[in-house]
């Protein structure tokens, strides 16, 4: 599971000078989704808004986010 890192993002938005605003016009998601997950609001964004905000950054996914991984255990159905 993909976790968005908000100190790296607060880092590349102030190394690129870009506002919440500006990310969210570029990438196509609400400036108050971003500002809820910079904010620590946001628990787990869904993993289409870290493409969207990672893609207008010009980054991989990975350099915005925190790699949590939950392992569940996957029940195969019998065959009939």
């Amino acid at each position: 599971m993909l976790k968005l890192d908000n100190e790296k993002l607060r880092t590349m938005l102030f190394e690129r000078n870009l506002s919440v605003r500006d990310l969210g016009v570029l990438s196509s998601v609400r400036a108050a989704t971003i500002f809820d997950n910079l904010a620590h609001r946001e628990r787990r964004p869904q993993f289409a808004t870290i493409l969207r905000i990672a893609k207008a950054l010009g980054v991989e996914p990975k350099a915005i986010s925190r790699n949590e991984i939950e392992y569940v255990e996957v029940k195969r159905r019998k065959k009939r």
